[in-house]
C-alpha cells in the first residue's frame, strides 16, 4: 500500500472516531446551553483553560516522547519507555495535585473535588490513549475515543439534565469516562505488569527529556495563542462575555474532526517517509489537499454555525455566532502550522518550534489588548486569527530546512480571502433565508475546490467495489 493510500486509510479511521466524538459533544453542547448560564460557563472555561496550561508542565510532554520512541524505538525497549514515562508522570501529577489543593484551599476555589478528579484523570487518559496509538492499534484507538465520548454524554445527561448539578457534572462526567478508558487500556495491554517489572531508566528518561522538554515552552506558547483570550476577555469584559466567547469557541473545534484524524495519521506517515526520495513531492501534494479541505470547511461551517447557534442553542448565547469567523480562520491556520511544525518532530529538533510560537503568542496578546476596548469581544477572535496566520508564515520560511513544499501563493491568498468574504456576508445579513443560501453556495464552491480529491476518492471506491465483486 502506498504512503498516500495508507494516509487516506488511517485518516478515515481516526476521523470516524473524531466525527463520532464531536457529534456526541455537540449534541451535549446544545443540551447544556439551556441548563448552564454564561457566567457559569465562563468560570468552567477558565478552569479548563488553566488545566490545559498546566498539563504540559506536569507531563513534561513525555506523552509525545512515548509515541515517538515506541514507533521509532532507536534501540530503546518499549516496556522501559512506558515504565519510565508513566512513573515520572505519576510522581509529577501527585506533586502538582498537592500544590493545587493548597492553592485551592487558600483561594476557596469552587468544585474543588471535581476539578482535581478530572485533571488527574485527563493526564492519564492522554498517556494511555497515546500508548494505544503508538502500538499502531488504530481501530482500538478510535473505538476507545468513541467510548470515552459516549460515556461523557450519558453522564452529562444524568448530571446536568436530571440531577441539575451544572458545571460540576461536566468535570465528573469527563473524569468517569477518562478513568474507565484508562483502566481498559491498562488491562488490555497488560501495562500494570509492565510497570511492576520495570524501574525508571535514567538513560531512557534522559533521551525522552531531550526530545520532549523543548516542547513544554512551545506548548505553553501554543496555549497563549489559543487560550489567553479567555483571561483578557475576563479581565476587560467580565465573566458573562467570557461564557459567550467560550460557547463561540466550541464550534470552530469541529474542524478537529478533520485535523485531529489527519494529523495523527500524517504524523506516522511523515516520520516513515521523511528519508525517502519522493518526500517533497508527497509532502507538497498532501499539503495542497489539506489546505483546500481546511478552508472549504471554514467556508461551509461559518454560515452553518450561525444557523445552529441562532436556532438550536440557548437564547442566552445567541450572539456567539458573531465571533466564530475569526476563530474558524484561526483553527485553519493552526492546523496548517501544526502540519509544517511536524518537521521539528521528525527531525527531533523540537526546540526550534519555540521561537515561532513565542512570537505568535506575543502577537496574540498585543493585538487582543490593543483592540478589546475598541471592538469588544471581536478582538479575541481577530487576534487568534492574526496570531495563527503569523505563525503559519514564519513556519513556511523556517521549515524549508526540513522539506521543500511548492507553495501556490495565489491559492494562499484566494482561499482565505473567500472565507473572509463569507464571514463578512454573514455579519451583514439578518435574514435566515440568505443564511441558508450562503450555506448552499459555500457547499458548491467547496465541491469545485476539492473536485480532484473527491474524484480520487470516488475512483478508489469504485476500484475496491470491482475487486470485491471479482
Amino acid at each position: 500500500m502506498s504512503q498516500e493510500s495508507k494516509l487516506i486509510k488511517n485518516t478515515a479511521i481516526y476521523s470516524i472516531g473524531s466525527l463520532s466524538s464531536k457529534i456526541l459533544a455537540y449534541v451535549m453542547v446544545l443540551v447544556y446551553s439551556r441548563y448552564i448560564m454564561p457566567e457559569s460557563m465562563g468560570y468552567y472555561d477558565v478552569i479548563m483553560t488553566t488545566i490545559s496550561l498546566l498539563y504540559p508542565v506536569v507531563s513534561l510532554e513525555l506523552v509525545e516522547g512515548i509515541y515517538r520512541f515506541i514507533i521509532d524505538p532507536a534501540g530503546a525497549k518499549w516496556e522501559a519507555v512506558i515504565a519510565t514515562s508513566y512513573k515520572v508522570i505519576l510522581i509529577n501529577t501527585l506533586i502538582a495535585e498537592g500544590i493545587f489543593l493548597i492553592f485551592a484551599y487558600l483561594f476557596q476555589i469552587k468544585f474543588l473535588g471535581a476539578i482535581v478528579l478530572y485533571s488527574a484523570s485527563y493526564i492519564f487518559y492522554e498517556v494511555t490513549h497515546t500508548t494505544i496509538r503508538a502500538f499502531a492499534e488504530n481501530k482500538v484507538y478510535t473505538i476507545v475515543g468513541i467510548a470515552n465520548s459516549f460515556i461523557i454524554l450519558i453522564c452529562e445527561v444524568i448530571g446536568v439534565v436530571i440531577l441539575k448539578r451544572g458545571i460540576e457534572a461536566l468535570w465528573v462526567s469527563m473524569a468517569v469516562a477518562n478513568i474507565t478508558c484508562s483502566i481498559y487500556a491498562m488491562v488490555k495491554y497488560n501495562l500494570i505488569q509492565v510497570l511492576k517489572n520495570n524501574k525508571i531508566d535514567k538513560n531512557i528518561f534522559k533521551s525522552l527529556s531531550y526530545y520532549s522538554l523543548p516542547s513544554v515552552p512551545s506548548t505553553i506558547c501554543w496555549w497563549v495563542v489559543n487560550s489567553c483570550d479567555r483571561y483578557i476577555v475576563l479581565g476587560f469584559l467580565g465573566q458573562l462575555y467570557n461564557g459567550i466567547y467560550a460557547m463561540a469557541a466550541k464550534f470552530p473545534t469541529i474542524l478537529n474532526v478533520l485535523t485531529s484524524g489527519f494529523y495523527i495519521s500524517w504524523q506516522e506517515s511523515a516520520i516513515k517517509e521523511y528519508n525517502s526520495d519522493t518526500r517533497d513531492v508527497f509532502f507538497t501534494k498532501t499539503y495542497k489537499s489539506y489546505c483546500a479541505i481546511l478552508f472549504s470547511g471554514c467556508l461551509v461551517l461559518i454560515p452553518a454555525t450561525k444557523i445552529v447557534i441562532l436556532y438550536l442553542v440557548g437564547s442566552t448565547y445567541e450572539s456567539a455566532w458573531m465571533y466564530t469567523g475569526g476563530l474558524f480562520l484561526g483553527a485553519a491556520y493552526s492546523a496548517l502550522s501544526s502540519f509544517l511544525g511536524l518537521g521539528y518532530q521528525i527531525s527531533k529538533q523540537t526546540e526550534r518550534s519555540l521561537i515561532s510560537t513565542v512570537l505568535a503568542a506575543v502577537v496574540n496578546i498585543v493585538v487582543n489588548i490593543a483592540l478589546v476596548k475598541v471592538i469588544g469581544l471581536h478582538a479575541a477572535s481577530i487576534s487568534t486569527a492574526v496570531a495563527y496566520f503569523f505563525l503559519f508564515i514564519i513556519r513556511i520560511i523556517d521549515t524549508q530546512r526540513y522539506f521543500h513544499i511548492a507553495y501556490d501563493w495565489k491559492d494562499l491568498a484566494l482561499l482565505p480571502g473567500i472565507v473572509v468574504i463569507m464571514s463578512v456576508l454573514c455579519m451583514l445579513n439578518s435574514y435566515w433565508r440568505i443564511d441558508f443560501l450562503l450555506c448552499f453556495v459555500a457547499v458548491i464552491i467547496s465541491v469545485v475546490l476539492n473536485k480532484r480529491i473527491i474524484m480520487s476518492l470516488v475512483n478508489k471506491a469504485v476500484r475496491v467495489k470491482i475487486e470485491n465483486e471479482k
